[in-house]
């Protein structure tokens, strides 16, 4: 079950090749194996700081941060505190 916003998904879904629309992301699969390859999350990081509003700090740029949508939220809503 997520714990995301709509808008959260909307960006992940939209970077993920290997995205089935009719199921849910799993919050603890890796990122990588739905498709997300380096010009994806490049990609992914610029929409998400428009779509939050947001600059994404240098040190959450780690392969632990962008491993899963899980732990991508989890360090996303920190930093908005939400």
């Amino acid at each position: 079950m997520r714990k995301w916003p709509d808008r959260y998904e909307a960006v992940i879904r939209a970077h993920c090749r290997f995205d089935d629309i009719a199921r849910e992301i799993d919050p603890d699969e890796s990122l990588a194996l739905l498709g997300v390859g380096s010009m994806e999350l490049i990609s992914m990081i610029v929409d998400l700081e428009e779509t939050f509003v947001f600059q994404m700090p240098e040190e959450l740029m780690t392969p632990e941060v962008f491993g899963t949508p899980g732990a991508l939220w989890a360090a996303l809503a920190a930093q908005l505190n939400l």
